[in-house]
């Protein structure tokens, strides 16, 4: 199936991938040149069509597993290499072909569009598909060895067979650094064998069975410690660019053009030992991975440490396996998306003051006594809001001064050793999903933190929070695009002396057991190279979970009753506070919300009018009216990015409001 110039991804895809429709490129790079559609054809030739150099209209966000091949992808410093704009995705026999590139827009102005276009057609009226992916991969391990692990991690197909079973020309397997030169036989006349993760012992059997001499080495070369070089074309590292196999940070420093060679930057070694044989196709360099014919069978000899539980590296490490698999036809089970929040929910805040170490404003910098990063008061969060706070819709309870958030320790920031490594959060309820209002300093592109939830069942889930995928620094915000697992927007952003833009984020996750309750969530960090930040963490349960006792129902009617009179008498400050204490006792009652913003209308105090609707909204209403009056105020008070995203709220409640459709048109115009 050939899937052209989308907007939205089609549905039930057997991959993990979005659709960012704004996303453009003119230069688009050849990940597949051994694939029918772009055989002979190199990035060049996807670099500046005409006639406006467009060459990547909308972008897939790439697989990190699964029967996939990227054909060719795009990106920059700051995303990486992760946009894809074509890839073929395979289901059972069949497949989809999936292509961003302006084939039908540019047919009679760019040659290659023209020729991609009559590639791809002839390729989909073939007889089959480049690639059939249904094979269960025998593997010769132990059932809880690493290298079983990764494979159920990653949900490939595979059989765990023992050192006694008859080889199968027909099958594709995988060998442990065992002697099997038994196999020698049927390698020779046709099985494919897998061999990873070989050491110098092994180079003895690992030579009878190719027939030819192998040696297992250290890696000569030290310049390549930490990543590896794909060489040509080929369908066993089809799909992979050489960021796949760059298993060191990014450095954003002054050496940056010349960071692959410094050895600080290594996260892991990318291999352990190379390998080398005089008749061997070398596929990655320095002998990462080796093609070995012998007769017609196909021996690899694979020392990419993809076994790795790294979690800076679990993404890279998973399309290393993908595209292994997917070259030897064994089947990786179809993404399935996870479940969504249910429509009908209720939310529970989550009481962080307990644990909180820091206050938002900074009065001294680098005192390791003070507030937010600890980067002095031109740069700190002394401008966000405390108290009762809706972001995006969702409550949040802020804790105010002193301690306000949660801090943990950093390698870049001083006093490390006064700050926490890890904060153990009690929750004590099941939960449908949890929302967390986070941010982080000196954010690289790395996991800067992890939440793991721990159930009363004993068993427990790590989310990772990583730089880049659902996460940026909090001075610049950026909307993230390629998150996995988590669905994250920009929740607040506001300014300081030195950041004309600072942001915070809130990230949601939806429980998979959400009938177990949750015992506690632990914010860790795993490296300590960023600065991570948790502001507020609320609970999404199921609709009537902590429903008021019926006495407080009673008492905050009658409180409700008594404001409105109140503000009929015009006694504003006390129908004020009784309806505040209406909603502090039963937040259940939509009447209450109406009526307190009447008193703030009434008032005529902006202050009063912001907290009154900000409450509305805190309560999850089903009007667009208390978004609405809250975009008005603050675009009265020149936010005009708050103002807004608060209108986009509003559209969201009731999509049918020309008025707020011509704000939004006028605001993101000015924001320009």
């Amino acid at each position: 199936m050939l899937v052209l110039a989308q907007n939205v991804a089609p549905a039930k895809l057997p991959i993990a991938s979005k659709l960012a429709p704004k996303i453009w490129a003119s230069q688009v790079f050849v990940r597949a040149g051994s694939h029918p559609i772009l055989k002979g054809i190199s990035s060049y030739d996807l670099h500046f069509w005409q006639p406006d150099r467009a060459v990547g209209a909308g972008a897939y966000t790439k697989p990190d597993t699964g029967n996939v091949t990227i054909l060719a992808d795009s990106g920059n410093w700051e995303t990486g290499l992760d946009w894809v704009n074509l890839m073929e995705a395979f289901r059972g026999k069949g497949s989809y072909v999936l292509c961003q590139l302006p084939l039908i827009s540019r047919f009679d102005q760019e040659p290659m569009a023209m020729e991609i276009l009559a590639r791809t057609v002839a390729y989909l009226g073939g007889d089959k598909t480049c690639r059939n992916p249904v094979r269960t991969a025998k593997v010769l391990t132990a059932n809880d060895g690493p290298l079983a692990s990764k494979l159920r991690a990653v949900k490939v197909e595979h059989q765990i067979v023992d050192a006694g079973v008859v080889p199968d020309k027909a099958s594709a397997y995988m060998l442990e650094a065992a002697k099997m030169a038994e196999f020698a036989k049927s390698l020779r006349e046709g099985a494919t064998l897998a061999v990873v993760d070989a050491t110098p012992e092994d180079q003895t059997w690992l030579g009878a069975l190719a027939g030819v001499p192998v040696s297992i080495t250290v890696p000569a070369y030290s310049l390549w410690d930490g990543r590896g070089f794909r060489k040509g074309w080929s369908e066993f590292t089809a799909g992979l660019s050489h960021v796949d196999l760059y298993w060191k940070r990014f450095s954003g420093d002054e050496r940056g053009s010349g960071q692959a060679e410094f050895s600080d930057n290594i996260i892991e070694p990318f291999q352990d030992y190379s390998a080398g044989a005089g008749a061997a196709r070398e596929l990655i360099f320095p002998g990462a991975l080796l093609e070995i014919k012998a007769g017609n069978g196909i021996l690899l000899i694979d020392q990419r440490r993809w076994t790795t539980e790294n979690e800076a590296l679990l993404n890279l490490a998973s399309r290393n396996i993908a595209s292994l698999m997917t070259a030897l036809d064994v089947k990786i089970a179809p993404y399935i998306p996870p479940t969504e929040l249910p429509k009908e929910i209720d939310y529970k805040t989550v009481d962080l003051r307990p644990f909180a170490n820091r206050a938002f404003a900074d009065d001294v910098a680098e005192d390791g006594k003070g507030g937010w990063t600890d980067q002095g008061p031109r740069a700190d969060l002394r401008t966000f809001p405390t108290g009762k706070q809706s972001f995006k819709g969702v409550p949040f309870e802020i804790g105010g001064a002193p301690k306000c958030c949660i801090v943990l320790a950093s390698e870049s920031r001083p006093f490390k050793d006064i700050m926490p490594k890890s904060v153990e959060i009690p929750v004590g309820f099941p939960a449908e999903g949890l929302f967390f209002l986070h941010g982080s300093a000196y954010t690289g592109d790395a996991v800067i933190s992890i939440y793991r939830i721990r159930y009363e069942d004993g068993s427990h889930v790590d989310i990772p929070v990583k730089g880049r995928e659902n996460i940026f620094d909090w001075a610049g915000p950026r909307p993230t695009s390629n998150e996995k697992g988590t669905t994250s927007v920009i929740a607040w952003t506001g300014s300081n002396e030195i950041f004309p833009l600072i942001g915070v984020y809130r990230m949601t996750w939806v429980n998979e057991k959400p009938d177990v309750p949750i015992k506690s969530v632990t914010f860790l960090t795993p490296e300590m190279k960023s600065v991570p930040v948790l502001l507020g963490l609320t609970a999404a349960v199921k609709k009537g979970q902590f429903a008021a006792p019926p006495e407080n129902a009673a008492r905050a009617k009658k409180l409700l009753a008594d404001g409105k009179a109140a503000f009929a008498k015009s006694q504003l400050d006390d129908a004020r506070k009784m309806l505040k204490d209406a909603i502090s006792i039963d937040p259940s009652l939509p009447e209450t919300y109406q009526a307190l913003a009447n008193v703030a209308e009434k008032k005529g105090d902006d202050d009063w009018i912001l907290e009154a609707y900000r409450a509305w909204v805190y309560s999850g209403p089903r009007s667009p009216l208390p978004y609405n009056r809250i975009a008005e105020i603050l675009e009265k008070k020149k936010d005009l990015k708050g103002a807004l995203e608060n209108y986009k709220e509003s559209l969201k409640v009731e999509w049918n409001q020309p008025p707020v459709i011509q704000a939004v048109s006028r605001l993101e115009s000015s924001l320009k």
